[in-house]
């Protein structure tokens, strides 16, 4: 299975959940669904070195940190 197929079989599989934990910490959908996508885009140049398992926490884990960032960049404004 090559990257791109490794990235969409995993998108398919954690996508939900990774909103449904952006979602859950921002309460806000726009922000969630841009959390989702980074989170993705972050971890597909990590796909090659990593199974399935740990593609999935390093998700949920970059999720969390984005969205700490986003709340943190919204208390300073």
């Amino acid at each position: 299975m090559n990257r791109t197929e490794k990235f969409e079989l995993i998108y398919e599989r954690y996508a939900n959940n990774v909103y449904r934990l952006s979602l859950y910490l921002l309460k806000d959908e726009t922000k969630a669904q841009d959390i989702t996508k980074r989170a993705f885009e972050n971890i597909y140049k990590r796909l090659q070195e990593s199974d399935e398992e740990s593609v999935c926490n390093q998700l949920l884990i970059e999720a969390k940190r984005l969205a700490k960032n986003q709340d943190t960049k919204e208390v300073r404004k």
